[in-house]
């Protein structure tokens, strides 16, 4: 096929509406830039932690889940995530190819290369996959709309009114981004529909919903001006979605990836050891700037989804700890604290650390924040990070607040009291007599390492630990 089988782009538009979307374009790179400095300069707050070891291995995994969406489809209502996601990096990938075939056209041709190839074959192609992408789009975002809002399944439920900042961000929800998803889809095809009927194109048919909407447009009397002014409607759809990225709980599809691509490549859910056990002054986490730099991430990545919950131990027993609340919790004190710790930054870089900084009068993280039930009410079980689509590293959190509680406060629930005398007194939980130990070995003729002459040579040492120890099953 030859050229013409192909559309003029931005055909009865208008320069000063091209113009406009240029500015709008110009001002959502702005504020993307903004908001990214914005969570860079919260998440850089936290202590710091290489996690840039095995770099391919990294980014193959990262596309993996967040491309591949590999952990959303194992949930059978994660489809309906895929279906919309899909479409939308679709439809991304479609207006990218436009721009380059218009706009981005001359700019190559500046330099001999020919990048023009929306005509012919392709073009046909293109046009059934866009209409695929449009309804994918729709399908998939009513049946999740219809999902939070008629079946209402409690991982989706918030934490506490109390504890959620009034904020653009959580006023807005998902119900707003998800709305101008809808939007910015129908207004494409009804755009379609529009063009196709004012201008009755060839090959029309493969745009297999675009020409029946154009049909119904024109029998209701639509015409170029209709076509014109319908434009202006669907980039202002486009552009209000695409703000909602940077400034909405949206960003997870900016930060999910970038959370994935950080993500603890040891065994998951191992704990971090505590460094410089001998020598450190302090243990553990009370503040929220004192974890890591990648634990402040987690915050920012949360899709709030509720997957973390559907076989916690802790969510369907009923306690205190739901680790999606957890998270966002601590993120929302991370927001409310910001401007102090961002101002204690500043005052230290300009050479102010012999002024003394005012103190925190806000809530305590762990006391307050969290609460002493839900950080003790964890059974390390490891479901959370297993559930996680963006790999959020809870378990770790939790146990850097336990740390400190202990470590710190000596402060632990009263059924632990007995099991720490125990191990302070005798080495065990139980506070069973330490001579007695190895009293299961009789007999066995089992040599302890303490009775050989040269140690080197074991090959083997078995730990018995202090249930192998006494207890006689």
């Amino acid at each position: 096929m030859n050229e013409q089988v192909t559309r003029q782009i931005l055909w009865n538009i208008p320069a000063p509406f091209i113009v406009l979307m240029y500015g709008l374009l110009v001002l959502l790179m702005v504020g993307c830039v903004y908001a990214f400095l914005k969570w860079y300069r919260l998440v850089t707050l936290g202590v710091s932690e290489n996690r840039l070891d095995h770099p391919f291995e990294r980014l193959m995994l990262s596309l993996r889940d967040s491309f591949g969406q590999g952990n959303v489809i194992r949930e059978s209502w994660g489809w309906m995530h895929y279906s919309f996601y899909v479409a939308f990096v679709g439809l991304f990938i479609g207006t990218t190819i436009v721009l380059i075939n218009s706009d981005l056209r001359d700019l190559f041709d500046l330099f001999g290369l020919d990048f023009y190839f929306y005509y012919g074959d392709f073009y046909l192609y293109f046009k059934a996959a866009m209409d695929t992408f449009f309804l994918l789009l729709i399908l998939g975002v009513l049946m999740e709309g219809a999902r939070r809002a008629f079946r209402k399944p409690t991982l989706l439920n918030e934490p506490p009114a109390e504890k959620i900042r009034d904020n653009l961000e959580n006023r807005l929800g998902y119900g707003f981004p998800m709305t101008m998803m809808v939007l910015a889809a129908v207004t494409g095809l009804m755009l379609e529909g529009a063009r196709i009927n004012a201008a009755h194109p060839a090959f029309h048919e493969w745009a297999y919903v675009g020409r029946v909407v154009g049909r119904i447009e024109g029998g209701l009397g639509a015409g170029a001006t209709y076509h014109r002014w319908l434009w202006l409607v669907h980039v202002l759809c486009v552009f209000v979605l695409l703000f909602c990225f940077p400034f909405t709980k949206l960003r997870h599809l900016i930060f999910g990836p970038l959370n994935l691509f950080f993500r603890n490549l040891g065994p998951r859910g191992r704990l971090a050891p505590i460094k410089d056990f001998e020598t450190a002054e302090t243990f553990g986490v009370s503040q929220v700037e004192q974890y890591t730099w990648k634990q402040l991430l987690d915050m920012s990545s949360c899709l709030e989804c509720g997957r973390c919950t559907i076989n916690c131990p802790t969510v369907n027993t009923g306690k205190v700890l739901n680790p999606k609340y957890l998270v966002i919790e601590q993120r929302e004190h991370l927001l409310d604290k910001a401007p102090f710790l961002l101002a204690a930054k500043a005052n230290g870089k300009n050479g102010s650390e012999s002024t003394e900084a005012p103190a925190w009068n806000g809530p305590d993280m762990i006391t307050q924040v969290a609460t002493e039930e839900a950080v003790w009410g964890c059974t390390t079980c490891g479901w959370c990070e297993e559930g996680c689509p963006v790999s959020i590293e809870h378990i770790q959190r939790i146990v850097d607040m336990r740390r400190y509680d202990v470590l710190m406060e000596s402060r632990f629930p009263t059924e632990l009291t007995g099991a720490f005398k125990g191990i302070e007194n005798q080495g065990n939980p139980w506070g069973l007599a330490q001579e007695k130990r190895a009293e299961w070995a009789n007999g066995l003729e089992i040599p302890e390492i303490a009775e050989l002459e040269d140690p080197s040579e074991i090959d083997v040492l078995y730990w018995v630990g202090c249930a192998g120890s006494y207890d006689e099953r």
